[in-house]
């Protein structure tokens, strides 16, 4: 068994050159100025300054008769100054989600944004050309004799109807690059100071006393020390801690909710200015997949959302979790009662983990090992740091690092491996690929994390076939992440799409998106749970909304085809493994084509999402078996 320990992790890989020497230089300087980062950070930009001009002053080689090798020294030339640019990006970004209070940090942060947008903006030129001014003919010739760069070409040219002229693009870069950025970063700030008040009664011994006594105790508490009350096995500490939650964000609405609707109206002005036929359109076609595919998935998650909330929610888990009369909102995230909730102690996790990923591939595992021993990996929970997890993808030469806060749930095991699952995705596709090819959309990359959680669920499942009462809980987990990851995503998105609509409508105000999501939530949960009043302002608590416009499609369609890419594992076994990681290896390429070449499956009709929901009623149906 290999011994993992929770720790921080190793951000200097992004900034050396791969050297010893660079390296140890680094490590002196970072020494020398007490950890921080700002005096390499600075070098680093004056490095990329000077590759960026010498790269302009080329800008003339630019014509339609210019020799393809000349062409493709340019390429790269843009290719080396951009993944230059990506890792400082990464390391200033990084380095802030280990500390986001700290000044230094959100100075770098702050500073390298900055010189991101300016330095994109110089770059620009190139983009144009390749994308919009070169002549048909002459971008043929050249993407023909550009070898691995032509996949790239080729998804440049593909925005020539939306490419506008270079000022305005500048300009259009400048606002999502510095505007998105900031609100995300001020959505995060001012949420992440919330503090709540909560009043529970608790029994305690007094100095002196033989007795306890029973106290009104008041905490004030951050969002994640909240989290334990929403769950709360007393219905009134979770009636008081949703109130309690909603109040204080209630309370950010006119600032949050602004910006909002300051997002809202810009990306409708540059959608229309590209001639997209909506702000989601914009977003699907950036994303490589086709609106018909997008509202297809949406359709069909909002058709089956009565097996979750009717079938599993209200008739079976309510009864699972001790829940008298009608089901409330407030319940539906309790664990079931029972034994057997001990904690998976990080080295165990992480080895259960391990052996998913060694099973499946053994490269894979390797992979694994490999960033746990250079540091790639930040575990340990610590004052001050991003809260949940994320993989970080970075650029083909280094591996990706991985954000958790692991405290031992079920759910952090379920996280963790979701997200080794989109690091294992980086590295294939970086085998694969060069730095201008290698990233994925978002609901592409999301297909590989889901994969990887359904073969944990395998180990789990296996763990408790000679336990019903651990298969339940385990069931309950798997339904309880695909509610979440499906229909209740899917309902994200239709309420993001409408609620841009009524933004740009004439006379709406903040008020009135609050009236529009608690109209769907009730629309959403039926006549079997009863939705609170005061979720209304619940939407303000869904952070893609206000940093990442659109993302949230990415989980039902990720889920979707992870869960169908994992029935056919089961099906065939090692056979289908090649295919998996081609899939995973395919870099930015149309996933709709990758799919049908690789498995077979043509994602369009409603018959391939409304398998998965075919499949999830079986799971109910055997979690209702083991409950009566």
């Amino acid at each position: 068994m290999k011994r993992f320990r929770l720790k921080p992790w190793d951000l200097l890989h992004l900034l050396s050159d791969g050297t010893p020497e660079n390296r140890k230089n680094l490590e002196r300087i970072v020494a020398r100025h007490d950890g921080d980062f700002s005096p390499v950070l600075d070098r680093k930009k004056k490095e990329i300054e000077r590759r960026v001009r010498e790269f302009e002053s080329r800008r003339g080689l630019l014509s339609p008769s210019i020799d393809s090798q000349d062409f493709l020294s340019l390429i790269q030339h843009y290719a080396g100054i951009k993944e230059s640019l990506w890792r400082l990006y990464d390391a200033s970004y990084l380095k802030f989600s280990e500390d986001y209070k700290s000044d230094v940090n959100k100075k770098n942060r702050y500073d390298i944004r900055l010189f991101d947008a300016r330095i994109s903006n110089r770059l620009l030129f190139f983009e144009s050309w390749v994308g919009k001014e070169v002549d048909d003919e002459n971008f043929e010739r050249l993407a023909e004799q550009s070898g691995e760069y032509e996949p790239f070409l080729r998804e440049e040219r593909r925005f020539k109807p939306h490419i506008l002229d270079e000022g305005i693009e500048k300009i259009l870069n400048s606002l999502h690059m510095l505007g998105q950025v900031e609100r995300s970063e001020y959505y995060e700030e001012v949420t992440s100071n919330l503090k709540f008040t909560i009043q529970e009664h608790v029994k305690i011994r007094r100095k002196g006393s033989k007795r306890k006594k029973n106290v009104l105790r008041t905490r004030v508490l951050d969002e994640i020390q909240l989290g334990a009350y929403l769950h709360h096995k007393k219905k009134q500490m979770r009636e008081q801690a949703h109130k309690e939650l909603f109040r204080k964000y209630g309370e950010v609405k006119d600032t949050v909710g602004g910006s909002f609707i300051v997002q809202s109206t810009e990306l409708k002005a540059e959608s229309d200015q590209r001639k997209y036929a909506s702000t989601f359109a914009q977003i699907n076609f950036e994303n490589g997949i086709d609106d018909g595919i997008v509202n297809t998935f949406l359709d069909v998650s909002k058709q089956n959302t009565h097996l979750f909330t009717t079938d599993y929610f209200s008739k079976i888990k309510r009864k699972l979790i001790g829940i008298r009369g009608r089901m409330s909102c407030i319940d539906i995230d309790i664990n079931s009662n029972g034994k057997n909730h001990k904690k998976i102690g990080f080295e165990v996790g992480m080895n259960r983990i391990l052996k998913v990923f060694y099973n499946f591939y053994p490269e894979a595992a390797n992979v694994i090992l490999e960033m746990a021993n250079k540091g790639y990996i930040h575990s340990k929970p610590q004052k001050n740091k991003w809260c949940g997890a994320f993989c970080y993808s970075t650029p083909p030469s280094i591996l990706p690092y991985i954000l958790t806060n692991y405290t031992g749930s079920v759910n952090d095991c379920i996280d963790s491996v979701h997200e080794f699952g989109h690091a294992i995705q980086n590295y294939f596709s970086c085998k694969k690929n060069n730095v201008l090819t290698y990233n994925p959309s978002e609901p592409v990359a999301e297909i590989s994390s889901f994969f990887f959680q359904m073969l944990l669920f395998d180990d789990f499942f296996d763990e408790a076939k000679d336990n019903p009462e651990l298969k339940k809980r385990y069931i309950m987990h798997f339904l309880d992440q695909a509610y979440y990851s499906t229909v209740r995503k899917a309902f994200l998105v239709n309420f993001e799409k409408e609620a841009h609509n009524l933004i740009n409508s004439p006379r709406s105000e903040i008020g009135d998106l609050s009236t529009l999501y608690l109209k769907r939530l009730k629309e959403h949960f039926g006549e079997d749970i009863h939705v609170p009043e005061y979720f209304k302002d619940e939407w303000l608590t869904a952070s893609n909304l206000f940093c990442a416009p659109g993302q949230d499609f990415s989980y039902p369609f990720g889920f979707i085809n992870g869960y169908a890419l994992h029935e056919q594992y089961k099906k065939q076994g090692e056979k289908i493994v090649p295919n998996i990681i081609n899939i995973m290896s395919a870099g930015d390429a149309s996933i709709e084509e990758v799919l049908k070449r690789e498995v077979g499956f043509d994602i369009r009709p409603r018959e391939f999402s409304q398998h998965f929901y075919d499949l999830i009623q079986k799971d109910i149906e055997e979690l209702n078996k083991l409950t009566e």
